[in-house]
């Protein structure tokens, strides 16, 4: 079950889940609780070319949403152009990850804020550097994942092959939001939620609607029970 927690960790059962949508409607949520909420996308893949600059658009968009003047090299720390993993982006790049970098920054938002909400790239298993992928860094952090999983015919593999690896870890989950890409649905996508719930034991499991109206997003973080 979730608990009362100072910071988590948005992942994704795959990427191009709404991951980063979703992170922004909880950051403003808790903003509008009245926390400073610090908000940290430590890699971003994928970025636009803007002359010399590499523009990190889920960065840019989380800054928005918790209203921070952090500089955006913090909120990320780390940009590349390829949309690769973290591991693959910065060999063909010729950079280097530091996860201490990373850290260092996460303890002092840790400091300044009342809550933390870290974004990763894709899933729990991609790797950030060789030896070191999110699930370590979740671990390391000692934050607590959200899981956010498309609502789509897999998901039920994904979802659970992704609670089987926190598991391992010791890693207990605060919530898994299953998300909704469009607003049609196939029988996989009416029947996916009911299964989740029949499988998973202590871990809630809710819908996220395509395109959520204002009083959803504001029962949000109840749902999630974080604060």
């Amino acid at each position: 079950m979730g608990k009362k927690v100072k910071g988590i960790f948005i992942t994704g059962t795959d990427t191009g889940v709404g991951k980063t949508f979703i992170s922004c409607i909880i950051a403003q949520s808790l903003r509008k609780k009245g926390l400073k909420v610090g908000v940290m996308k430590p890699i971003e893949t994928g970025c636009k070319r803007k002359g010399a600059i590499l523009v990190p658009r889920d960065g840019i968009l989380l800054k928005k949403a918790a209203k921070v003047n952090d500089p955006i090299n913090m909120i990320v720390p780390y940009r590349f152009h390829y949309p690769l993993s973290p591991f693959m982006a910065a060999i063909l790049e010729g950079k280097r990850i530091s996860i201490p970098k990373i850290k260092n920054i996460f303890l002092k938002f840790l400091k300044k804020y009342d809550f933390i909400l870290l974004e990763g790239a894709g899933g729990i298993l991609v790797p950030i550097t060789k030896n070191f992928s999110y699930i370590n860094l979740i671990k390391d952090l000692n934050l607590s994942p959200i899981i956010i999983a498309s609502n789509r015919l897999g998901v039920i593999n994904h979802t659970l092959l992704t609670l089987s690896l926190l598991s391992y870890y010791k890693i207990t989950p605060q919530c898994i939001i299953l998300n909704n890409l469009s607003a049609r649905k196939d029988i996989s996508q009416k029947t996916n939620l009911s299964a989740l719930n029949k499988l998973i034991k202590n871990t809630i499991v809710f819908d996220f609607p395509y395109k959520p109206n204002r009083k959803f997003k504001e029962r949000l973080i109840d749902l999630i029970n974080i604060v």
